[in-house]
């Protein structure tokens, strides 16, 4: 009888603490939890009583640190999910950036224009080159344009000299139309004055016929890319 009225009073104890005290650290219920049943054990039970409480707070006291810890990873493991949410949803708006906007570089870019024999009219393809590096001027506004236009050696100095002029100057009102300010773009018409074609090679006439671009940085006087 006397052992149950102890009992009925330990258990009563240990239910009322962690009202009583509920703000109180894992460490400290785990101590009440521990004593209590303890105490408990050695009433109830005697030594054996006492090594079954034992055993059995042990294990309630892991149980108790497990579940601590488990809340810890589970924290962690929100916290890391956020952050790869949020990356997700960067590189996905990098990514639309990338497919709406196209990065240009230079080594894109072409940079000579070539023509057909006493013509200065742009070819389709040629236009879409002019654009592309229209572009990329737009998006580097601190760069400027050089133009250089050439005429093979047919035909007189002044037929030439204005030809090539026609040629330089074609190319420039396209890139002025695909958005690039006139004054960044600086014109020169050399005619058939700094050709290398052989008399009378046809081949090579093909290769004077041309508007070659350079591209300049004004701020550091830098060439940046060319025509070869």
């Amino acid at each position: 009888m006397k052992k149950a009225l102890l009992a009925s009073a330990i258990i009563a104890s240990t239910a009322i603490a962690p009202i009583e005290g509920h703000a109180v650290s894992l460490e400290t219920k785990q101590a009440g939890v521990a004593t209590g049943g303890l105490v408990a054990g050695a009433l109830i039970g005697g030594p054996v009583g006492l090594l079954a409480a034992f055993v059995g707070t042990i294990y309630v006291s892991e149980q108790m640190e497990n579940n601590a810890e488990a809340e810890a990873l589970e924290q962690k493991w929100l916290t890391s999910q956020a952050e790869l949410k949020n990356m997700t949803r960067q590189l996905h708006v990098a990514h639309s950036t990338i497919d709406n906007f196209e990065t240009i570089t230079l080594d894109q870019l072409e940079l000579q224009v070539m023509f057909k024999t006493g013509q200065d009219q742009l070819s389709a393809q040629n236009t879409r080159a002019l654009n592309t590096l229209a572009k990329f001027l737009v998006e580097n506004p601190e760069l400027a344009v050089q133009l250089d236009g050439y005429a093979d050696p047919r035909g007189t100095d002044e037929y030439n000299n204005v030809l090539s002029q026609y040629r330089a100057r074609t190319v420039l009102e396209a890139l002025v139309a695909a958005g690039v300010e006139p004054e960044r773009v600086q014109l020169n018409a050399h005619g058939a004055s700094a050709t290398r074609a052989t008399a009378g090679d046809i081949e090579t006439y093909a290769l004077e016929r041309r508007v070659d671009i350079q591209i300049i940085n004004p701020a550091e006087q830098k060439s940046l890319a060319q025509a070869h």
